[in-house]
């Protein structure tokens, strides 16, 4: 699957100006990257569905609906990563799509829902439409 998830991520990135963008499976492995974040974004994407698990849990019980996305800031540098939880449409699929970028803009979050969608489309074409059993 690498290869075409590869190039599409290297077009989102390079389109949108951010600085990585990571793909994470819902067990928590690296399906596809591109940038910078790809070395210090594998040990951190292990974390990523407990990361949109727990900011769920928190939008459900401080009733402020459903989460659009988790968003962290670091200081050093100075950079913002977002993270969101993309199902499959046809499917029980799911991916977990994080960007890292160092600017925001209106609509960030419309748009990285928008790149989900067409994430989780190479995905499941690559995967087969496979299933996750529970």
């Amino acid at each position: 699957m690498g290869s075409r998830l590869d190039e599409v991520l290297d077009d989102i990135r390079g389109r949108h100006d951010f600085t990585a963008v990571l793909v994470v499976s819902d067990d928590g492995l690296v399906l596809g990257h591109s940038g910078d974040l790809a070395q210090a974004g594998q040990g951190a994407a292990a974390f990523i569905p407990d990361l949109i698990a727990m900011s769920e849990r928190v939008g459900k019980y401080a009733d402020f609906g459903e989460m659009a996305m988790a968003s962290l800031v670091f200081e050093r540098p100075t950079r913002m990563v977002v993270a969101r939880k993309v199902e499959a449409t046809t499917t029980k699929q799911q991916i977990f799509l994080v960007v890292d970028t160092a600017k925001t803009f209106p609509g960030l979050g419309g748009e990285v829902k928008r790149l989900g969608q067409e994430i989780i489309q190479v995905v499941t074409m690559a995967t087969g439409g496979a299933k996750n059993d529970e």
